[in-house]
């Protein structure tokens, strides 16, 4: 038995705050995201085709970056398998997301690149080094 599930993760530079963009993802995937948190950073959650979704501002190649991003965190529903053998598939579904975000949005959204992760990596190690206590 072959059990598929979705992820994504896409990018957006607009300077534009979280609640307007917020509003303007929901509407476009018909989405309900209440205002929240991720990862302790001010973020939009919701539940999208079983999965949690995050949108959030981040560090980026250009600056402020908005990130949206979507996985499976409760596996339990694995558990309806009752003991049977199952092959989990994860299938990818950023470019998609990004095009439906790009038409319902009229904002362009893209699946980042190596630029976009290296970046967003040392952004995020900048946060670490000012919110970790010194030694």
């Amino acid at each position: 038995m072959n059990l598929t599930i979705l992820h994504f993760a896409v990018r957006c530079d607009e300077a534009i705050s979280l609640a307007e963009m917020s509003a303007r993802v929901a509407k476009a995937i018909g989405c309900h995201l209440d205002q929240g948190s991720y990862h302790k950073i001010p973020a939009a959650r919701g539940k999208l085709l079983g999965m949690d979704v995050g949108l959030y501002e981040w560090g980026g190649v250009a600056g402020k970056t908005f990130r949206f991003e979507g996985e499976i965190e409760d596996t339990a529903f694995l558990d309806f398998t009752r003991g049977k053998s199952v092959d989990v598939v994860s299938l990818d579904i950023s470019q998609a997301v990004a095009d439906a975000l790009t038409v319902g949005t009229m904002l362009a959204w893209r699946v980042p690149i190596t630029e976009d992760f290296i970046a967003e990596k040392s952004y995020g190690d900048d946060v670490e080094r000012r919110f970790s206590p010194a030694t």
